[in-house]
């Protein structure tokens, strides 16, 4: 067991398990955040147009991730974010499905809160934080929980955007020494 303590402590694996954490509980705010927003829009706010949006989700559903792979990066890199968690926080929160999820649990509040609220002069933001989000805790820990677990052992946006070792998350370290290691022994 001194051994495994000795290659924890010369691998720094605590860095790449703070890293992954950092990351993973940013994709959760971001998520829970913008998912819940965007919900909270759809669902009650209904501006111009918000069927062709509504739509448009749906359709962005059944699009494969790796066919966005190319221009995200793209974006990204144009946009000066590469070496930081930011594409994989703003990801995380262009969730299509949880903003499904946040839209139809909205759709349940009954209207007479959000008219009670209204009438005593609360804004669309009040609303929101005051009313929705209490009563939307049962989906915002699903999504909490659902989002954290994928991004802590998310491997592919991280290994392809982050190129400091200091930022490598658990996953980008592992592979990395598995490269070295298996570079070392042929």
């Amino acid at each position: 067991i001194t051994k495994l303590f000795y290659a924890w402590n010369l691998l720094n694996y605590d860095k790449f398990y703070l890293n992954t954490f950092f990351l993973a509980i940013g994709c959760v705010i971001s998520d829970i955040l913008i998912s819940g927003l965007a919900g909270y829009v759809l669902s009650r706010l209904k501006p111009k147009g918000h069927k062709a949006i509504l739509g448009m989700v749906f359709c962005l559903m059944i699009l494969p991730a790796t066919g966005t792979t190319v221009p995200l990066y793209i974006t990204f890199k144009n946009a000066g974010m590469l070496n930081t968690y930011w594409p994989m926080w703003l990801m995380a929160g262009a969730n299509m499905f949880n903003i499904i999820l946040f839209k139809t649990n909205f759709d349940g509040v009954s209207s007479s809160l959000i008219e009670a609220a209204k009438i005593d002069g609360a804004s669309d933001m009040t609303i929101f934080f005051r009313i929705m989000v209490p009563l939307s805790i049962p989906v915002i820990m699903t999504v909490a929980l659902f989002t954290f677990n994928g991004q802590f052992g998310n491997f592919f946006w991280p290994n392809l955007v982050i190129t400091d070792p200091e930022l490598y998350t658990l996953g980008v370290q592992v592979y990395k020494i598995q490269s070295v290691v298996s570079a070392n022994l042929t």
